[in-house]
């Protein structure tokens, strides 16, 4: 029984954690129009979160859950979403993982991305933003800093 215990949750979770599956995670930002940008694994908050609640707690026995937080850019307008990914696998050998895609729909977190990965565009008239040299209007890259400019 101590065997069981340790290999249910120690070994199975360590070995055999659930894994993104880029393919599908691709496929499924096909139909929202969206480009895959990261991912990472959920916190425990966010774990907490968003994980199904009314599941049995039978599932809890004989599966594993893992929650990904997978940034996309959309497509037509330009903005970022957030989704959350929750994948389930059973210890049995022949059940197919269970993935559900999850939208994050708080505005707050949503606008909160979206301003901190938007691009800050700076006019450039004769002078370098970084270090103030000198420049013309045909330089791409300042000749005193480096600075790339577009």
């Amino acid at each position: 029984m101590i065997l069981l215990i340790i290999g249910r949750y120690l070994l199975y979770p360590i070995l055999f954690k659930p894994k993104l599956n880029f393919e599908e995670t691709y496929d499924f930002f096909k139909t929202k129009n969206c480009i895959y940008i990261s991912y990472r694994e959920a916190g425990h908050y966010e774990s907490t979160k968003y994980r199904e609640q009314n599941k049995p707690m039978v599932n809890d026995l004989f599966s594993v859950v893992v929650l990904y937080r997978v940034l996309a850019k959309e497509l037509d307008n330009n903005t970022y979403k957030i989704f959350w990914v929750e994948i389930q696998s059973w210890l049995t050998p022949m059940v197919k993982n269970k993935v559900r895609f999850i939208e994050e729909q708080d505005i707050d977190i949503i606008n909160e991305i979206n301003d901190s990965l938007a691009s800050k565009v700076v006019n450039i008239d004769d002078h370098c933003p970084a270090c103030n040299n000198p420049i013309n209007k045909t330089d791409t890259v300042c000749n005193d800093c480096g600075l790339t400019l577009k």
